[in-house]
């Protein structure tokens, strides 16, 4: 039971806060957009919005945050709300290839086929392999149509911005939203991502490969690959209980360590073994050294209500 539930907020907080004053926006609008794609996976949609929109608030040009609740208003069916949300995520990064295939998509819904075909276009030209475009372009090409009907065009403008024309953001052109300032020595963007985003789709040995991938391409954001390769691990070992992963999660927490000893998530995490394994002795001192080493650490209140119920 103790697993379950340190479980839970060890993968909503995957990249943690790294422990330099210079990185804690961007590192916090980072920790509650994973945390609202975590929500996302469970359909806690009200949750998601909340936390990715607090993600929003800390980095005004967090593209991936604004395609998240595109996607979760795309599900719920408000495709004016979802547009909206994929068209802020391409201000902030023109070649997000992702926002701009599922604003194609939720124009697809609308029935607004040129506006769908001009999107996926730009998309090719970007990655010309990229399948999900290639897939929708054969649906929407043949109803694509040179001018679409006004009463069509004006379905895809989110209410609030209906007053004035709206046009879709090219490539070339100059993002309305400026980007968040890019902190000294900041992780690359999106070094990870890729990882993250196979391991919320369920596609461990996917994520696995492709963390180990980059870990071995950014050695100096190693601390956190390894402890996102122990959370694969952990995954791996919870669905086959076989304990080879168990060992290989020790092993990348460990590596985790070895990077930034006092990089709290590696901390956490191996705290979180010892203590499902009732080894207290080894989980209590790593649970206090995640709280010294970072007071403001968000499972802060959870690690607490550990040493109260002792």
């Amino acid at each position: 039971m103790h697993y379950v539930i340190f479980g839970l907020f060890s993968i909503g907080l995957f990249l943690g806060i790294p422990l330099y004053s210079g990185y804690a926006q961007q590192e916090s609008a980072r920790e509650y957009y994973q945390e609202g794609i975590f929500y996302v996976k469970q359909g806690k949609y009200e949750e998601a919005i909340m936390a990715l929109e607090k993600a929003i608030t800390l980095d005004s040009g967090y593209a991936d945050a604004y395609n998240a609740l595109g996607v979760i208003y795309y599900q719920q069916k408000q495709y004016d709300k979802a547009a909206e949300q994929y068209v802020s995520a391409i201000e902030a990064d023109p070649k997000h290839i992702k926002a701009r295939t599922n604003l194609a998509l939720t124009y697809q819904k609308q029935r607004q086929y040129d506006k769908a075909r001009d999107q996926l276009q730009q998309v090719l030209e970007q990655q010309p392999d990229y399948a999900p475009a290639q897939t929708l372009m054969k649906q929407i090409q043949p109803k694509a149509i040179t001018v679409e009907p006004s009463s069509q065009k004006s379905e895809s403008v989110p209410p609030e911005k209906a007053k004035k024309p709206t046009k879709t953001p090219q490539p070339s052109e100059k993002p309305k939203k400026e980007p968040a300032p890019k902190k000294a020595n900041a992780l690359p963007a999106g070094t990870f991502a890729s990882g993250t985003m196979l391991f919320l789709e369920g596609r461990i040995d996917a994520a696995i490969e492709t963390y180990a991938t980059s870990v071995s391409q950014s050695p100096q954001s190693a601390a956190e690959g390894y402890a996102l390769l122990g959370l694969a691990y952990r995954e791996k070992y919870r669905v086959t209980r076989d304990p080879q992963w168990r060992d290989q999660e020790l092993a990348a927490f460990g590596q985790a360590m070895n990077a930034q000893p006092n990089y709290a998530p590696a901390l956490l995490g191996l705290a979180e073994i010892y203590y499902e394994q009732g080894k207290l002795s080894l989980a209590y001192p790593l649970f206090q050294n995640v709280l010294e080493y970072q007071p403001d650490y968000p499972a802060r209140d959870q690690i607490e209500a550990i040493f109260l119920g002792r």
